[in-house]
């Protein structure tokens, strides 16, 4: 009998009735009465798949391909799944290989949309992205995109290389332009700037280079607890209201995520996250002001003093706060 038949067996409603990668893996494990190294569990995937494929609808496929790649991304086969992978789904719209990525939440979508109709009232593609934790795979409503990600301040990082991989899957090989949701245009802006750059430069921002950076600019914006930022100050980085990833950056921020999410994802700041990647790959930093290119934000907002809920109740008591 095949090693991985008992795995086999497994009809697809079974296999995929785990949330988790980790609850679908213990599944197997169990099924197969043994330990899996990650490498063995993901050729055991493809067997599986191979088996059961005709079961699945694309969404599963994909998700199971994910898998595939976070549990061993230098198997044989993952160059040709992450190629699957991602295949653009549709063309780019008209108006060039820029693409903007209105990064926000479900709590400020109302102000992304804002923005994004801003964006293409002067002719440029659009797309907002929100994270959804219920989610395996992308998914796309109209030019709104749900990641698989927590939709929170702390998970940014991971939600900026996760909606640069969701553009590429569908669109293909083009610039993105990430843009915070409390941004605004100015009378200079014009997407032809930006295209202009994305042939010149693989990463262009406004400097950002204290190495005194706030370690606690978190304070206040996360969904729980989290201590200071307790990384290495590298050198500069864009600024994280609007930075623009030529193709070939935007393509390596898309293939980390989908292979090693953590080098981008376990960090604060995604902005410096994303500056740091950068750096480790040899792409260096063009620099530009914000009003250069048309693109300014309310600097007033970013430095509003953390509400007093962020306080511990019984501190809040012993100093008197109600």
């Amino acid at each position: 009998m095949h090693p991985l038949q008992p795995l086999r067996t497994l009809s697809a409603s079974a296999f995929l009735a785990p949330h988790t990668l980790e609850e679908r893996l213990a599944l197997a494990m169990h099924t197969l009465q043994r330990r899996l190294f990650s490498h063995d569990a993901a050729s055991a995937w493809l067997d599986w798949i191979g088996a059961r494929g005709r079961e699945l609808d694309a969404g599963q496929v994909e998700q199971l391909m994910r898998e595939v790649l976070l549990m061993s991304p230098l198997h044989p086969q993952a160059p040709a799944i992450y190629g699957a992978l991602m295949r653009p789904s549709e063309p780019l719209p008209a108006g060039g290989r820029v693409v903007f990525m209105v990064t926000s939440c479900r709590k400020y979508l109302a102000q992304a949309q804002r923005v994004q109709a801003d964006l293409r009232a002067r002719g440029a593609t659009a797309c907002i992205v929100v994270g959804d934790p219920a989610l395996r795979v992308p998914r796309w409503d109209g030019d709104t995109c749900a990641l698989p990600v927590e939709d929170n301040y702390e998970t940014l990082p991971l939600k900026v290389a996760a909606g640069v991989n969701a553009l590429l899957q569908r669109f293909g090989g083009v610039a993105v332009v990430k843009i915070d949701d409390d941004c605004h245009l100015t009378a200079n802006f014009a997407p032809e700037r930006f295209l202009q750059l994305s042939r010149a430069h693989d990463y262009v921002g406004m400097l950002a280079v204290n190495p005194h950076l706030c370690r606690f600019w978190h304070f206040g914006k996360t969904s729980r607890p989290m201590g200071p930022y307790s990384r290495r100050h590298h050198g500069a980085w864009a600024g994280g209201a609007c930075y623009l990833l030529g193709p070939k950056a935007a393509a390596l921020v898309a293939s980390e995520y989908a292979h090693y999410p953590a080098e981008i994802g376990d960090e604060y700041y995604e902005d410096k996250a994303i500056g740091d990647f950068m750096r480790r790959q040899g792409v260096p930093l063009t620099t530009i002001r914000h009003a250069d290119w048309g693109i300014g934000f309310d600097t007033a907002e970013r430095f509003v003093a953390p509400v007093l809920e962020a306080i511990a109740p019984a501190v809040r008591a012993a100093v008197g706060i109600a």
